[in-house]
C-alpha cells in the first residue's frame, strides 16, 4: 500500500535511494552534459553531493524528522559540488523550510506541494542569470504540477510531479540552442528527476530498481567526441576555471554583494544556502579576485577549484565503471581489503534488516559477498526483489577474500557471480570462536586447530584474527606453519570479526 505522508524514516528511504541512483546513473549524466560548459561533470557531482550529505545525516543520526531535515539541508550546502550540486541543495533546503514551518509533522500531499513550490523558488532565485532549458525549468514544471495535484493523495500527486518532470526533461532539447545543437537533454535536469523518481519509488514502495524497464531513450545519448579546449578556456569563448566555497559568519548583505562581484568576474554564479551558511559556485578567469571576494564575505572554506583545461585532459581517459560489489561484513578489518582489491566496492559492517535494505534501496545488478551464515541469510532476504541482484555462496570472511582475488578486470556479471562463486568454493573455511578458547591457552587452542586442519594438500593459508584475538597471534601462527613446511603460502590479516579468535582458509 502507497505511503499517504513522509515521515522521518521515509524521508531517509527517499535521500539514500537518490543517491544509489544518482551513483547508478552519474556516468550517463555526465555523458549528457554540455551545458553551462561540456565538462561531463554533472553527474558526478549531484552523486557526491548527495553521497557526503547522507553520510552527514548518518553519522548525525536525528531521531525525529524536524532534526533530520535540518542536519540534512546543513550536510548538502557543505557538501554541493558544482552547479548543479549547489542547485541540488536548493530542494533539500525547500524540504527544511515546509519540515520547519510544519513543526515536524509528516508531509502529506499539500505539504509535499508545497516543498517541490519552494524548492523550485530557491534553486531559480539562487540562480544569478537563470536560463530556460535547464534544471531550473525542470524544477519549475514539477513544482507546477505538484500544485495542481495537492488535493489528490499523495501517490497521485507523486506520479504527476514524475510525470511533468519527465516531460520537461525532454523539452529542454528544444529550449536551449546548444542541447539541440548536441542531441541532448540538460544533464542537471536528468539529475532532478531521479531524485523525484527516487521520490516515487518511495511512496509506491516499489520493490526492484528505481527506473526498472522503463528507463528513457535520452538517459543513454550516443557517445559524441569530447569538446576541446583553448588557452585554458573550455571551447575557447568562456571562463577557464570553476569556483565554488561555502561561507560561514555572513549576512545576507554581504553575501548579495559577493553575488555581484563574481558575476562581474565571470558567470554561471549559484548562491545557496543561509542563513548560517552559504554555498557559492561560479565559473571565472580572474581566480585571485575571487578568493578575494570570498574573504571579504565572511568566513569562507571548503575551496574547490578546478581548470577547464585540466578537466578536459581528465576526460580522454575512460571513466572507471561503477562497481557491481557490495560487501556484507561482521568483520570492520575487511573493509580496507575490499577496496583495495575494489575501489569502487560499496562496504556495509554488520548491517540489520533495516539498514542493509536502506543501503540496497534502488539497487539491481550488484553481487553480494558476505562473511557469516546469518548475513549471506540477510543479504539474500534484502535482495528478494531485485532479480538483477544475487548473493556470492561465500560466508566466512576468507571466502570473501578469494572471492576478491578474482574481482580484477572482470566486470560481465554473470561471469563475475560465477569466478566469485568458484573462488568461494574452493576455500576449506575453519573458526575457533572467542567461547571455544575461554579459560584455555588460546595460541596453543589454535596451533592445534591448524595441525587438524591444514594437512599435506594444502598450499595457501589465510589467517584472519578476530576481536578476540590476542596480540602478536597472526606471527606467531605464521612462524608455526612455515616452520614445518616451509614451502607452504601464508597470509594473514586483521578481520576483528567480534567473538571470533580465528577465521581460517585453506586452499
Amino acid at each position: 500500500m502507497p505511503l499517504e505522508a513522509l515521515d522521518v524514516q521515509a524521508l531517509r528511504r527517499w535521500v539514500i535511494t537518490a543517491r544509489v541512483v544518482l551513483s547508478e546513473h552519474a556516468d550517463a549524466i555526465n555523458a549528457l552534459n554540455v551545458f553551462p560548459v561540456p565538462d561531463r561533470d554533472t553527474g558526478t557531482n549531484m552523486s557526491v553531493t548527495m553521497e557526503l550529505a547522507v553520510d552527514g545525516l548518518a553519522s548525525e543520526a536525528p531521531p525525529d524528522l524536524l532534526t533530520s531535515v535540518r542536519v540534512l539541508a546543513r550536510s548538502t550546502v557543505l557538501s554541493a559540488r558544482g552547479n548543479s550540486g549547489v542547485i541540488l541543495s536548493q530542494l533539500v533546503r525547500g524540504l527544511a523550510d515546509v519540515v520547519i514551518a510544519l513543526d515536524g509533522a509528516p508531509l502529506r500531499a499539500p505539504d509535499v506541494a508545497d516543498v517541490l513550490r519552494e524548492a523550485a523558488r530557491r534553486a531559480r532565485g539562487g540562480v544569478r542569470a537563470p536560463v530556460g532549458g535547464t534544471m531550473l525549468s525542470v524544477a519549475d514544471a514539477a513544482a507546477a504540477a505538484a500544485d495542481g495535484a495537492r488535493d489528490l493523495p499523495l501517490v497521485e500527486l507523486v506520479d504527476a510531479v514524475v510525470a511533468a518532470a519527465e516531460d520537461a526533461v525532454g523539452r529542454t532539447r528544444e529550449q536551449l540552442p546548444v542541447l539541440r545543437e548536441a542531441g541532448v537533454v540538460d544533464a542537471g535536469g536528468v539529475g532532478y528527476w531521479l531524485v523525484l523518481r527516487s521520490l516515487q519509488h518511495v511512496v509506491r514502495r516499489a520493490p526492484g530498481t528505481v527506473l526498472g524497464g522503463g528507463t528513457p531513450d535520452w538517459l543513454a545519448p550516443p557517445e559524441r567526441p569530447c569538446p576541446a579546449g583553448d588557452s585554458g578556456r573550455h571551447g575557447g569563448d568562456g571562463p577557464a576555471y570553476e569556483l565554488v566555497f561555502v561561507v560561514h559568519d555572513t549576512d545576507d548583505e554581504r553575501i548579495d554583494r559577493l553575488a555581484v562581484v563574481l558575476e562581474g568576474l565571470g558567470d554561471s554564479v549559484v548562491v545557496a544556502g543561509g542563513p548560517d551558511v552559504w554555498s557559492v559556485h561560479a565559473h571565472l578567469d580572474d581566480l585571485g579576485a575571487g578568493l578575494n571576494a570570498a574573504a571579504a564575505a565572511g568566513r569562507p572554506g571548503r575551496f574547490q577549484v578546478t581548470r577547464f583545461a585540466d578537466q578536459l585532459e581528465d576526460l580522454r581517459t575512460p571513466r572507471q565503471v561503477a562497481s557491481p560489489v557490495v560487501a556484507v561484513l561482521a568483520s570492520p578489518g575487511l573493509a580496507d581489503l575490499v577496496h583495495d582489491a575494489d575501489p569502487g566496492a560499496q562496504v556495509l559492517i554488520a548491517p540489520d534488516e533495516h539498514a542493509l535494505g536502506d543501503a540496497l534501496a534502488g539497487i539491481g545488478d550488484r553481487l553480494l559477498l558476505t562473511d557469516t551464515p546469518a548475513l549471506r541469510s540477510l543479504a539474500e532476504r534484502a535482495i528478494s526483489g531485485s532479480p538483477g541482484s544475487s548473493v556470492c555462496h561465500c560466508q566466512h570472511p576468507a571466502q570473501v577474500l578469494a572471492a576478491l582475488a578474482v574481482r580484477a578486470g572482470q566486470d560481465d556479471p554473470a561471469a563475475l557471480r560465477r569466478d566469485c562463486d568458484d573462488a568461494a568454493d574452493a576455500v576449506t573455511t575453519h573458526t575457533l570462536d572467542g567461547s571455544d578458547g575461554a579459560g584455555d591457552d588460546i595460541p596453543a587452542r589454535c596451533r592445534a586447530l591448524l595441525d587438524r586442519t591444514v594437512d599435506d594438500d594444502v598450499e595457501l593459508v589465510t589467517l584472519i584474527a578476530g576481536a578476540d584475538a590476542p596480540d602478536g597471534l597472526l606471527d606467531a601462527l605464521t612462524e608455526h606453519l612455515t616452520a614445518a613446511r616451509p614451502e607452504l603460502e601464508v597470509t594473514s590479516f586483521a578481520g576483528r570479526r567480534p567473538g571470533v579468535v580465528l577465521d581460517v582458509g585453506c586452499e
